[in-house]
């Protein structure tokens, strides 16, 4: 529309106006992604130098966010569009960005040997567990050119030859980092730290058969052209692998039974994975103690004046304040009960909710001490946000050093641009000038503030619509098993733990398309790790129903071998 074409072809960068987008053209970058993404949020890149003070090799670490803010800048239509969507929607059968499709895919997405606008940080890291060396943070708006552009299989393909430890050396370096820092966050985890095992999710896909059809007409359950496919991963908060399997359902059906080659032996987090999840985690970090940084420098240190940043936190577990269930989790994870789901499960009752704060605190999940999600500004308004507030601050940094150099500042910078002065550096600069001027300069009255709740209701109401979405595509994914098998289908699931005692319901896994639901014990009381034989009968995917039956291989029933007896507990 319009609005978009204005946008991509703007030629206005407050950044560039003032001299602070640095030029990292020459530098090489990846982008890691899977092979449909379209939008490219980050790169990544090594920079290796020689100390100048003990000539030691040295390296720093860049991660380059697309720089969105660019493009939608504060007041602007595009800016107002995406605040009203707050985020990305991905649904089975299609996905509604929340810039338009041109813009985020196009001028937005770091695409491979094209000039793109970013906002880089870089940091060194301590080689021996990972961590982060404060003092080398640096954070700037750049200009990027993407060197490779890879897919996470062709990543772990050249880490598995040798080409990712020497001709991309790079590649090696990152993941030996990666892998280093994932552990030690596992260590200082409550919950990582518990857990040795999580439950593997299942995503369900919806394609056309015949590719010239377009997704986007309305999908018919009943159209035969329409194809479900199914993603199943094992995620940590380190980094999660991936495979993808039963793309069509006929070809997991043999005689009624359903078979499990997807299920199987998923393997460890990918190198890949691992690679690129745990530097987008050392980004937010980064950012986050840069923050704390800005925030504790003393009056005369501060050169950009005050920066707000939202930092997201998660408390600790409080187990001492239910010792029963505590005790009863430690058991199911000690005698690996389920495999270890069981566990996994049942320690989700334990998690504290995460909470968004302009103070610092720990994020005990990731085990981190401060946390600052930054890194997909195309697909999230939040991010939007603190890279915009982030790059307020670097110019009103840069306009103050003009002041004091007694150099002029940009006619075209606003307000605006600079989210206003503040106070303290109103003062400084009258005092360089030795002009009072008026209150409402220009360049002091912030016309656009930042509101990190803008968009946070429709964030959640998002993610509904997607859970919601995930739900009916896997029931009719199960519907179209049942309809083009002979006989009766059979599942072979896995009760995972009991949510009400009085009603009989449980939760299970169905282990073959990984996929959890509810159920109604017929026999009475079930246990934990307990193996039963389901059979789908009536299926509803519009009412988000299902209704599974004991099927009478062995009576449906199989009771695990284990230490404990005790009875999964209700929720």
């Amino acid at each position: 529309n319009t609005h978009s074409l204005k946008a991509m072809t703007s030629t206005y960068d407050p950044d560039t106006l003032l001299k602070i987008r640095k030029d990292f053209r020459m530098m090489k970058v990846y982008t890691i992604d899977s092979s449909s993404t379209s939008e490219i949020d980050d790169g990544i890149s090594i920079q290796a130098f020689t100390d100048p003070t003990t000539g030691d090799l040295r390296k720093r670490y860049w991660i380059h966010i697309a720089d969105a803010d660019r493009w939608a800048p504060r007041n602007s239509r595009i800016l107002e569009a995406a605040k009203q969507r707050s985020t990305s929607i991905y649904l089975p059968n299609r996905s509604y960005s929340m810039f338009p499709s041109k813009l985020a895919s196009g001028v937005m997405s770091l695409k491979h040997t094209v000039d793109t606008c970013a906002l880089s940080l870089g940091v060194e890291v301590d080689p021996v567990d990972g961590s982060i060396v404060e003092e080398s943070i640096v954070v700037t708006p750049s200009l990027v050119r993407v060197s490779y552009r890879l897919t996470y299989d062709q990543v772990d393909e050249m880490l598995e030859e040798g080409v990712g430890y020497n001709e991309e050396w790079e590649l090696g370096s990152m993941v030996s980092i990666a892998t280093k820092r994932r552990k030690v966050r596992i260590e200082k985890s409550s919950l990582d730290r518990l857990l040795s095992v999580k439950i593997p999710q299942v995503t369900p896909r919806v394609v056309f058969k015949d590719e010239s059809e377009s997704v986007s007409r309305e999908l018919d359950e009943n159209d035969d052209n329409v194809a479900i496919s199914l993603n199943i991963e094992v995620s940590n908060n380190g980094g999660r692998n991936s495979t993808s399997g039963a793309e069509e359902a006929t070809a997991t059906i043999g005689n009624g039974v359903i078979s499990s080659k997807i299920q199987e032996g998923i393997p460890d987090v990918s190198p890949a994975n691992l690679l690129v999840t745990e530097m987008m985690i050392m980004a937010n970090e980064a950012l986050g103690r840069w923050g704390v940084q800005r925030s504790t420098e003393s009056k005369e240190e501060k050169e950009g004046g005050f920066i707000d940043l939202p930092y997201r936190s998660q408390a600790a577990p409080l187990f001492s304040e239910r010792p029963t269930e505590y005790e009863h989790f430690m058991k199911l994870q000690s005698e690996m009960v389920g495999g270890g789901y069981c566990a996994a499960w049942y320690m989700r009752r334990f998690s504290t909710p995460v909470s968004v704060s302009s103070e610092p605190m720990p994020h005990a999940a990731m085990g981190l001490d401060y946390y600052v999600q930054w890194t997909s500004p195309i697909r999230r308004y939040s991010d939007l946000q603190v890279q915009a507030v982030v790059k307020r601050y670097l110019r009103r940094k840069q306009v103050l050093e003009l002041l004091r150099d007694g150099q002029p500042v940009p006619s075209q910078i606003s307000a605006t641009d600079l989210g206003g002065l503040g106070k303290e550096l109103r003062l400084a600069r009258n005092n360089i000038s030795g002009d009072e001027g008026p209150e409402d300069d220009n360049l002091f009255t912030d016309m656009s503030p930042i509101n990190y709740k803008d968009g946070t209701g429709l964030i959640k109401a998002a993610r509904f619509v997607q859970n919601g979405s995930n739900e009916y595509w896997m029931l009719e994914y199960i519907k179209r098993l049942k309809q083009k098998a002979k006989d009766d289908i059979e599942f072979e699931c896995m009760v995972l733990g009991c949510f009400n005692e009085e009603k009989q319901l449980y939760s299970i896994f169905i282990h073959e398309i990984a996929f959890e639901y509810k159920y109604r014990s017929e026999k009475g009381q079930l246990n934990a790790g307990d193996t039963i034989w389901l059979t789908p009968m009536d299926i509803n995917p519009r009412m988000g129903l299902m209704t599974l039956t004991l099927s009478a291989r062995s009576r449906g029933l199989k009771q695990t071998v284990s230490k404990s007896t005790e009875t999964a507990r209700a929720a």
